[in-house]
C-alpha cells in the first residue's frame, strides 16, 4: 500500500513538474511561488525549492493565472488519492441517497499577493450561510512562503477553519535557519502552535474526521 508520505512526495513531484519555474538573472533565480520583489521571499522560497529538490526548470514561463488551476488540480489529485477507507460515507458507493452534499471547501492559493486572495473568507462565509445542512470544513491551501502573508489568512475572525502548507516542514526548517527570518520563524509558529497552519499531508485525515 502507497503510504502518505509517498503520496506526499508524488505531489510535491507533480507540482515540481508541471507548476514551477525558475526566473530571476544570472546573480540569483527564484521559484514561481516567490515574490522577486521581496528579499525574504526569495531565499525563503529557493531553501523551499532546495529542500524538496526541485529541478531549476525556467523553459517555459507559467503565468499565475495557469499556475492556480494547476495546482487547484493537483491538491485535488492528491486528496482523492488519499481517500484510504472502504467504508466511508464520503464515497458515493456508499451513500445511500443520491443527493450531493458539501462536506468542505477547499480553496488553493498558490500565492498570497493580494486582496484577491482574500476572497477565501467571502467564500466561506457565503458557504455557511448558504448552506442546507451540516457546517463545512472550510480550508485554504497554499504554496506562499512568507509566513507574514499567510498569516492573512490563517489569523482572524475565524472564517477559515484551517491553513494548509504545501510544504510546511520544509518551510519550517528553512525559516528557522537562516539569517534575518527571525520574526517570520515566530510568525510561523506562533501559527502551527495556534492550530491555524498544518501541512497538507494532515488534510486528508482533517477531511475524514
Amino acid at each position: 500500500m502507497t503510504t502518505l508520505p509517498q503520496l506526499r512526495r508524488t505531489y510535491h513531484g507533480n507540482i515540481a513538474l508541471q507548476i514551477v519555474r525558475f526566473s530571476g538573472n544570472a546573480d540569483e533565480s527564484y521559484p514561481n511561488f516567490a515574490d522577486g520583489s521581496s528579499r525574504s521571499s526569495v531565499v525563503i522560497s529557493n531553501g523551499i525549492a532546495e529542500t524538496l529538490g526541485f529541478p531549476m526548470r525556467s523553459e517555459s514561463k507559467l503565468s499565475g493565472q495557469a499556475a492556480g488551476p494547476l495546482f487547484e488540480k493537483l491538491t485535488c489529485d492528491f486528496l482523492g488519492t488519499t481517500g484510504l477507507a472502504s467504508l466511508t460515507p464520503f464515497l458515493a458507493r456508499n451513500q445511500s441517497t443520491s443527493l450531493p452534499f458539501l462536506h468542505a471547501s477547499v480553496s488553493c492559493k498558490w500565492t498570497i499577493r493580494s486582496d484577491r486572495s482574500q476572497n477565501t473568507r467571502t467564500e466561506g462565509r457565503s458557504t455557511s450561510c448558504n448552506r442546507k445542512g451540516n457546517l463545512p470544513y472550510i480550508v485554504a491551501v497554499t504554496a506562499e512562503p512568507l509566513p507574514m502573508r499567510i498569516a492573512s489568512l490563517a489569523l482572524g475572525t475565524g472564517d477559515l477553519d484551517c491553513v494548509y502548507h504545501f510544504a510546511l516542514d520544509e518551510l519550517r526548517e528553512v525559516c528557522e535557519s537562516l539569517p534575518g527570518c527571525e520574526d517570520q520563524a515566530e510568525m510561523l509558529a506562533t501559527m502551527i502552535q495556534g492550530d491555524r497552519l498544518r501541512d497538507i499531508s494532515d488534510l486528508p485525515s482533517d477531511l475524514a474526521v
